[in-house]
């Protein structure tokens, strides 16, 4: 329950301290350390845990309390009081005159009621399909990486020694292209045509992974799966930074909440489709990233950029 609320604080620090053209770069950078400690975690954790499976969990409080004490002593805060009160009420005056246009919006009887009307006014308005589509992107990812590991095996005769090489693969892939892809090509094309090729290369290569016929070709097609995957995610998290109209903390939080979404369905289905049919889960994968494909080129009212 604590640790889900330091991403999306985190991406909403990141969007309050960096302009629009600069943000899919520190986007990217921040995914890519994320990345990073994936790949180091579990092989730290699991080298910890030799001696005493309590340890590694001894060593993740100690870290979490020298962050604890970093951003205490080195992290200023993002904005002044005010400035965060003050461009949230705003914001939130604003946005419910965009969707009353010509009406005064009836005053919530508590600010607490009013701010839940506006989440729901979020949820409804163009800037929902952002949400949509990041929870496409959640549940397609979640579909490869709930039944891989079973899919290797049954496939392949993979053991946990070439799952666990694919998996590192993953990780290095994914924080590279973050760290190193995603802001020349946000800069170069635009975070709107970054997310919809990523959208459309994703379909392609999660057919990709059924057409692997050992090793070494199914680690190239996750290579290729992944690329796509971890771009797409740095460009909706920062589309939805740069339109947000309710302030960059509830913008997170909610692209966060549909993202998790995606985790939750995306295992669940995809274990009912692996003992249906091994493919289903990528064939069902591939499907979603075609649908934010196509959703990414038809709906135009959200891609205008955020009224000031």
């Amino acid at each position: 329950v604590l640790s889900a609320a330091t991403l999306p604080t985190t991406n909403a620090y990141v969007g309050d301290s960096t302009g629009e053209e600069e943000r899919s770069r520190a986007m990217g950078i921040l995914g890519a350390a994320a990345g990073l400690g994936m790949m180091l975690g579990p092989a730290l954790g699991g080298w910890l845990a030799a001696g005493s499976l309590a340890t590694p969990f001894f060593i993740t409080a100690a870290f979490c309390l020298l962050t604890l004490v970093l951003i205490a002593v080195l992290l200023p805060e993002s904005l002044p009081a005010s400035a965060r009160q003050g461009a949230s009420d705003s914001r939130i005056r604003a946005f419910r005159r965009s969707l009353r246009p010509g009406r005064k919006p009836a005053e919530a009887s508590s600010p607490e009621f009013g701010r839940i009307r506006v989440l729901w006014q979020t949820l409804v308005s163009p800037f929902g399909v952002l949400l949509v589509l990041t929870a496409l992107a959640s549940f397609g990812l979640a579909n490869f990486q709930g039944v891989f590991g079973l899919y290797g095996m049954q496939r392949f005769g993979f053991g946990t020694q070439e799952v666990g090489w694919i998996m590192t693969a993953v990780a290095v892939v994914a924080a590279a292209g973050q760290g190193l892809l995603t802001g020349p090509l946000s800069k170069r094309w635009g975070d709107l045509a970054v997310m919809r090729a990523a959208f459309l290369f994703s379909a392609i290569t999660f057919v990709l992974l059924l057409l692997a016929a050992n090793f070494w070709m199914a680690l190239a097609a996750t290579a290729l799966f992944v690329l796509p995957n971890s771009l797409v995610r740095v460009a909706l998290t920062s589309l939805t930074s740069q339109r947000a109209d309710v302030g960059q903390g509830v913008a997170m939080g909610l692209s966060h909440a549909f993202m998790s979404l995606g985790r939750i369905v995306g295992p669940l289905l995809a274990g009912v489709l692996f003992d249906l049919d091994m493919r289903l889960p990528y064939l069902v994968g591939a499907a979603a990233m075609g649908v934010g494909f196509v959703i990414g080129l038809g709906d135009r009212s959200i891609w205008a950029r955020r009224r000031s």
